[in-house]
């Protein structure tokens, strides 16, 4: 275990409690499922939150720790279902508002 951080390192730590809160605190306060925003919203906060985790637990723990590619790809899991969230958000809210000339 090395706790010998340069500035990357350091950031994604300052990063992981304000990223770790935050879908915990949507989720708790938030109706998020009621709109493709909101799951959106969720889904990629949740999947940046696990990035993070799986980074810091690179920067501490090395590059060879069990369960890696579990975390990795889970989080990169979340972060297409917020996207594709994001993008059919989207193109509803296109086809349903009136096009501005």
């Amino acid at each position: 275990m090395s706790w010998d951080l340069d500035y990357f390192g350091w950031l994604v730590i300052l990063t992981l409690p304000a990223a770790t809160l935050y879908p915990v605190i949507y989720v708790c306060r938030a109706r998020w499922w009621k709109s493709w925003i909101g799951m959106a919203l969720l889904f990629k906060a949740t999947g940046l939150a696990t990035l993070l985790w799986f980074t810091a637990a690179l920067l501490v723990l090395g590059p060879d720790y069990p369960g890696r590619y579990a975390i990795r790809n889970t989080g990169i899991t979340f972060i297409l279902v917020g996207v594709w969230c994001a993008f059919i958000a989207m193109l509803r809210e296109f086809h349903t508002r009136p096009r501005r000339r």
